[in-house]
């Protein structure tokens, strides 16, 4: 949900995709003005907009085959992933994640240390 981004961490996810050239971000697109929005900003900060992808949510049927396609979920620190962090994590996906202060912010590290990745998967800062 694109309310969870802040400026900071969508700077910091630009700065990964300018190190990993053939990445792409993919987000859940709920309103074209966001999604502009988004575009601008990477260009702004010098990635070009072709390597952001928005998509529709999926079929539920479809969910996990499609989400099992990506290469890591980069989670969002002011509002953890919920559902989504475990349908990623069940589709073989690891998720980086910055646990918060409260529960909203750490229900994604929880998940991962649940399943014992923790070592692997949760950054202290940005």
């Amino acid at each position: 949900q694109l309310y969870k981004i802040e400026p900071h961490v969508f700077a910091a996810w630009m700065r990964v995709l300018k190190k990993v050239p053939k990445a792409k971000l993919w987000l859940l697109k709920f309103t074209e003005q966001g999604a502009q929005s988004l575009l601008k900003s990477a260009s702004k900060l010098g990635v070009d907009q072709s390597r952001i992808v928005f998509h529709d949510q999926f079929p539920r049927e479809r969910e996990f085959r499609i989400k099992g396609l990506a290469e890591l979920f980069l989670d969002t620190p002011l509002f953890n992933a919920h559902t989504t962090a475990g349908d990623v994590l069940w589709s073989g996906v690891p998720i980086l994640t910055i646990p918060g202060e409260n529960f909203a912010q750490r229900v994604a590290s929880g998940m991962i240390k649940s399943a014992e990745l923790d070592h692997l998967m949760i950054a202290r800062d940005i």
